[in-house]
């Protein structure tokens, strides 16, 4: 696509939520590479993540993390490609979502700006079937 140039690069990386790399100070001395995690992470302008909301601690860890990097880290914006996971539960009898609401109150809570994008806006770049699931 024209609007991408040679500047703008992705970078994918595993990230603990519960343990996530420490900021690095500056003018830290150590690897500067491309496959240094903590580098890559807090030097972010734009964060992707996609299928990661699992569970209730988890969505409470990924909000902790995803606050400090718009405050304190590079990151500007964060997009969250969100599967609301259903189960159901033993205790309620009932079919429940709990990971996905949590996260996004634990968001709010923490002063972040949510905003859902309807991927009917979204262009499509590559040939594939859209599903309304």
């Amino acid at each position: 696509n024209g609007a991408f140039d040679q500047s703008c690069k992705v970078r994918a990386a595993i990230v603990e939520w519960e343990a996530p790399p420490p900021k690095p100070a500056v003018g830290e001395e150590g690897p500067s590479s491309d496959d240094d995690v903590g580098r890559l992470l807090w030097g972010a302008e734009i964060l992707l993540a996609a299928d990661v909301v699992y569970d209730v601690p988890g969505a409470e860890k990924l909000a902790a993390l995803v606050d400090a990097l718009l405050h304190q880290g590079s990151a500007q914006a964060m997009y969250l490609a969100v599967e609301k996971r259903v189960y159901f539960s033993a205790v309620t009898l009932r079919a429940e979502v709990t990971a996905y609401p949590q996260f996004i109150e634990d968001c709010v809570a923490r002063g972040l700006k949510v905003d859902q994008v309807d991927l009917l806006d979204v262009p499509v770049y590559f040939g594939y079937v859209r599903s309304r699931f």
